[in-house]
């Protein structure tokens, strides 16, 4: 059975009649978010590769000769790296993709990458000392081993995304787990043996972080990838007043080599 994305009003709003959206759908059986993130984040250069400031492109990766769905997601909605990837965690992924994008050039082998321009740290070492819990690489690794999965056996590996030839990190030493580090927006909470607690509340869900330290210098920050997550489907979201547009959605969206349905919602 097709793993589905679960419906719910997100940070970027609902979802619009007539779309079509590549979910990453969320099961009990799967493999836990961690083991899809970038560890360490994937700096992108734009003058070499360029990238719109938000949305979709497709983008070819010569090294295996696959195209993967590239989603810058906007700050304007998702401020924080861990607020698209705990809505992830709880609802699976839905990113809107234009009618306009060659979908026959999508495969089963294609990936949704997501991209966040608050991803990587330039000056991650001044940060250093606020790693005072495991990486999430090691995360992921003892979790996967807890469920009786081997994390060397993973195709592709849990450490490696298949973009990342794309565009190495400036540092391979900066870790994501600073993403849970640093949030804004919070709202504090009392937790004596979490210093700088915050619970970050989203349309759907919340989370419990850590805020940036006020001592802390100026965050540095750039674009770069945060995930490369195996595309479950393609979903059209049926439009009742104008049944041609979804209808004209649909057959664009069959071109591609993935599992596509209409959806009410």
């Amino acid at each position: 059975m097709t793993a589905k994305a679960v419906p719910v009003q997100r940070g970027c709003g609902t979802r619009v009649p007539g779309g079509c959206y590549a979910e990453v759908g969320m099961s009990r059986d799967g493999l836990p978010l961690e083991a899809f993130l970038v560890d360490p984040p994937a700096a992108w250069d734009r003058a070499r590769f360029p990238l719109p400031s938000v949305g979709v492109t497709l983008v070819h990766d010569a090294a295996s000769g696959v195209y993967h769905i590239f989603d810058v997601v906007g700050r304007q909605h998702y401020p924080n790296v861990c607020d698209v990837l705990e809505e992830g965690r709880q609802f699976g992924f839905s990113r809107r993709i234009g009618t306009g994008a060659k979908f026959e050039l999508l495969s089963a082998r294609s990936r949704l990458v997501l991209l966040h321009e608050r991803a990587y740290l330039g000056n991650w070492r001044d940060y250093a000392r606020l790693w005072d819990r495991p990486c999430v690489k090691e995360t992921a690794r003892r979790n996967l081993l807890v469920r009786g999965h081997d994390p060397d056996a993973l195709t592709p590996p849990i450490t490696v995304p298949l973009t990342h030839q794309l565009a190495p990190p400036d540092h391979a030493t900066m870790c994501a787990s600073l993403w849970w580090e640093t949030v804004e927006g919070g709202q504090p909470i009392e937790a004596p043996l979490v210093p700088r607690a915050v619970v970050v509340s989203l349309p759907s869900c919340s989370y419990v972080a850590r805020a940036l330290p006020e001592d802390a210098p100026a965050p540095a920050w750039g674009l770069a990838i945060v995930a490369s997550l195996p595309i479950s489907r393609l979903a059209v979201v049926r439009n009742p007043s104008d049944p041609e547009q979804h209808e004209r959605a649909l057959e664009k969206a069959r071109r591609a080599a993935l599992v596509v349905d209409l959806e009410d919602e």
